[in-house]
């Protein structure tokens, strides 16, 4: 008994030490060296292959000899043929493919092997949408409501980028109006190579307390996407405007106007935390002291599934302002958001 035991026990041993061994794939290279591994991709003539070793490895796919894996792995052909199964060793500088449709496998010319796992396609259309909101209400000895609302939303093809943005502010005490107003933009971005982009640009904004009933700024230009990831993105434009102002009490004015503007976004602390900073510049080419700058500042915190609550500062400055009006505008905002 205690014998059937033992010899169990190193049967059972076996198959783990041998399983361990063989849960790895290996590359044959021309040049007779030998790696193993995990086959990640071959795309582009570049094979990937991770290792516990050195991490990921890129290898040249024409200076492979053989390839055999212990998963199944998903395969591309030059003529566009797709087959999926584990490959093994086959005769020089070929692959044979056991699949489950084909029996015995499929035997065929490594130069055939147009990609393997290939990565799925980008949707024509990437869409991106983000809300925020937030309320501050206080009653009893003080009576004041604070409203806040803004939201963005983005769909990018492989030429062209569309932008919207709307934010709007209302706050009251006692039952009376302390601020009032609005700002919207739309944006259209035609892009004539990876970094390089040509807009088209058009923004409405409107405060009560400031005496503007509307200001509309019309604009074209060009710009320079110098990062662009999921998650990383930095851009500057600069072009020409043409704004239109008009205030309740003081003169209407219209002038054509410089455009400069910079976005950046990027993720902090192992993507806990996402930072954010704008900037958008108007000059008044009639008027050298007729300048306003618009940034948004902030820093997002995702907390739940798509949820998130940003901290933002707002900080615009007119160096014109209607009478009576003084120059800079300061907000410091904490909102619940929902983006996707």
């Amino acid at each position: 008994m205690k014998n059937n035991t033992r010899s169990t026990f190193v049967f059972l041993f076996l198959i783990v030490l041998l399983s361990g061994i063989s849960a790895a794939d290996e590359v044959h290279l021309k040049n007779g060296d030998r790696l193993t591994g995990e086959v990640k991709s071959l795309e582009e003539d570049r094979l990937v292959l991770g290792t516990s070793y050195a991490g990921e490895i890129t290898i040249t796919w024409s200076e492979v000899a053989a390839l055999r894996t212990d998963k199944p792995i998903k395969v591309i052909l030059t003529d566009e043929s797709v087959m999926e199964g584990i490959s093994r060793q086959g005769e020089e500088e070929e692959m044979n493919l056991l699949t489950e449709t084909i029996e015995g496998g499929v035997s065929f010319h490594l130069a055939d092997v147009k990609s393997i796992n290939p990565k799925p396609p980008e949707p024509a259309v990437k869409i991106s949408a983000r809300a925020n909101v937030g309320i501050d209400v206080k009653k009893g000895n003080t009576d004041t409501e604070t409203y806040h609302f803004d939201g963005s939303f983005v769909a990018r093809t492989e030429k062209n980028r569309y932008r919207a943005t709307f934010e709007t502010n209302n706050e009251k005490s006692s039952d009376v109006d302390t601020a009032d107003n609005w700002l919207g933009s739309i944006n259209y971005d035609h892009f004539l190579s990876d970094k390089w982009f040509l807009y088209g640009n058009a923004s409405f904004e409107s405060d009560q307390f400031k005496d503007l009933n509307l200001r509309s700024v019309l604009g074209v230009g060009s710009g320079y996407q110098f990062i662009e990831t999921p998650l990383t993105k930095f851009s500057g434009e600069v072009g020409f405007s043409y704004a239109n102002e008009d205030y309740e009490l003081d003169e209407d004015d219209s002038y054509p106007a410089g455009r400069l503007a910079f976005i950046i976004e990027k993720p902090l602390f192992d993507e806990r935390v996402m930072f954010f900073h704008s900037d958008e510049a108007l000059f008044n080419l009639e008027d050298a002291d007729d300048i306003t700058i618009r940034t948004q500042t902030g820093f997002r915190f995702p907390f739940y599934r798509r949820f998130n609550m940003t901290l933002q500062y707002n900080w615009n400055w007119d160096k014109m302002p209607a009478a009576g009006q003084e120059k800079t505008d300061e907000r410091y905002l904490v909102t619940l958001g929902y983006e996707f």
